[in-house]
C-alpha cells in the first residue's frame, strides 16, 4: 500500500513516462488522468501499455511497493504477456536491490529498466 506522498510521486512518474512513450509515436493507455485506462492483463491493470513503435507494459514502483507481494504477482503476470516488453521503473537508489529481487529472487524477466530520482 502506497503512502499518499508516494502515490503522488507514482502518479507523476506514470504521467511523465506515458507522455514520453506517446512522444515516441506509440498509442498509450495509462492508469492516470489524461489517458485512456489500460485493460487488464491477466487480472491486473498495468500502469502503462503502449502499442506502436514498441509494445510495452510499464510498471512504476516506489520505495514502499517495489518488494511487495502485489508487485511480484503483477510483474509475474505481465511477464507472460506475449509480444510485449516488460519495463520496470524504480527509484534510482533502489535500482540494484529491485533488480536483484525481481530478476534473481522472483525470476521475472524484465526487458527494460528505468529509474527516477526518489
Amino acid at each position: 500500500m502506497r503512502s499518499s506522498q508516494n502515490l503522488s510521486l507514482h502518479d507523476s512518474i506514470v504521467h511523465a513516462r506515458a507522455r514520453e512513450l506517446r512522444g515516441e509515436g506509440n498509442l498509450v493507455w495509462a492508469d492516470v488522468d489524461g489517458f485512456p485506462r489500460p485493460q487488464e492483463v491477466f487480472g491486473y491493470i498495468p500502469d502503462i501499455i503502449t502499442n506502436g513503435n514498441r509494445n510495452i507494459i510499464s510498471e512504476v514502483e516506489t520505495s514502499d511497493t517495489y518488494n511487495g507481494q502485489h508487485t511480484k504477482d503483477q510483474l509475474h503476470a505481465f511477464d507472460f504477456a506475449s509480444n510485449y516488453l516488460l519495463e520496470v521503473v524504480v527509484p534510482e537508489p533502489l535500482y540494484i536491490a529491485a533488480r536483484e529481487l525481481i530478476l534473481h529472487v522472483w525470476g521475472i524477466s524484465v526487458d527494460l529498466w528505468r529509474t527516477f530520482k526518489g
